[in-house]
C-alpha cells in the first residue's frame, strides 16, 4: 500500500481487545484484555492495526514501551460552573438538598471572572487527563431567560472549541415546561447557542405533561436532551419510568442521556 510521508508505526503497544474488530491472525498476540500490536499511523490517525513482529520496513517507527493505547476520553457529566468552589462552603456534607443549599449561598461569588476561573480550570485538567469531549450542565435557576453564568460558559465551550468539544446543558426545572409557549422561547435560544437541552426532574408533578413539551420543543429546535433524573434514594421516586413511558410514544428521534438515576437501586433485579 501506499505510504504517506507522513506515515508512522506506534510499535510494542498494548490496546484493550474490545477495540480491535477484526482479530484475525492475533491470537497469539492476545496479552490479558490487551492485543500486543503496532498501530499504523497516517495523516494523524489508526489506519491498521498490524500483529507485533509485522511491522513495514520503509516506514519510520516509534517504540510505545509497551503503553496501552486508548482512545480520548469523554466526560458526559460536568457541573463546571461549580468546580473548585468546595474550598469556600463551610457545611458541606449531608442530602441532596443540603448540598443544594449550601451551593446556592456561593453563587454572591459567581461573577463571571470568578466561573470563568474556575471552569478553565476544570477544563484544563480534564484536557490534561485526555479528555477530547466534555458535557457540562450549568445552573438556569427559575426563570425562562438565561442567567449570567449561561452565557459565559457558552462563550468559554466556543473559546475552547478548537481544543476539544464543550457542550453546555442547562440544568432547567421541568415544572417550567408547563408554559409552552414561554418554554419555546427558552429553547431557541438553547439551541441558538448549540446547547443540550437539560432538565431536571426529582418528583415533579404534572411530570408527563412537561415531558410531552419538552420532547416537541426539542424535536422543533433539533436539540438533544440531558436528564438530571431520580437524584436521590427515595423509593416513590419513579422519574426515570415515566421519562420511558413518554419517549416511546414521542416523535423524537435525537438523543436522550439521563444522569443519576439513584433510585435503580430500589428496584428488585427483574
Amino acid at each position: 500500500m501506499p505510504i504517506d510521508s507522513g506515515a508512522i508505526q506506534l510499535t510494542n503497544i498494548n490496546i484493550p481487545n474490545t477495540f480491535v474488530f477484526n482479530k484475525s491472525g492475533m491470537d497469539e498476540h492476545i496479552n490479558s484484555d490487551c492485543l500486543h500490536v503496532t498501530l499504523l499511523i497516517e495523516n494523524q490517525r489508526v489506519t491498521k492495526v498490524i500483529p507485533s513482529g509485522f511491522e513495514i520496513p520503509e516506514v519510520p517507527s516509534v517504540d510505545g514501551a509497551g503503553n496501552i493505547v486508548l482512545p480520548k476520553f469523554t466526560e458526559i457529566h460536568v457541573h463546571l460552573d461549580k468546580c473548585h468552589s468546595i474550598g469556600r462552603l463551610k457545611d458541606v456534607g449531608g442530602d441532596l438538598m443540603a448540598a443544594i443549599e449550601e451551593q446556592a449561598k456561593d453563587k454572591a461569588n459567581w461573577s463571571g471572572e470568578d466561573i470563568r476561573r474556575r471552569a478553565e480550570r476544570g477544563l484544563q485538567e480534564l484536557y490534561n487527563a485526555g479528555c477530547q469531549a466534555v458535557r457540562t450542565h450549568v445552573d438556569w435557576l427559575d426563570g425562562f431567560e438565561p442567567p449570567a453564568t449561561w452565557h459565559t460558559m457558552v462563550q468559554i465551550a466556543s473559546e475552547w472549541r478548537h481544543k476539544m468539544v464543550v457542550q453546555c446543558a442547562p440544568l432547567i426545572d421541568i415544572s417550567l415546561f408547563s408554559d409552552k409557549v414561554r418554554a419555546d422561547a427558552m429553547v431557541k435560544q438553547i439551541a441558538d447557542a448549540d446547547g443540550i437541552l437539560g432538565a431536571f426532574i426529582l418528583g415533579h408533578k404534572n411530570l408527563e405533561n412537561c415531558l410531552h413539551v419538552l420532547f416537541e420543543l426539542a424535536r422543533k429546535y433539533e436539540v438533544n436532551v440531558d436528564f438530571h433524573v431520580d437524584e436521590g434514594m427515595n423509593p416513590a421516586l419513579n422519574g426515570i419510568e415515566i421519562v420511558a413511558d413518554v419517549l416511546e410514544k414521542a416523535d423524537f428521534n435525537g438523543n436522550v442521556l439521563c444522569g443519576h438515576v439513584c433510585n435503580l437501586m430500589n428496584y428488585e433485579p427483574a
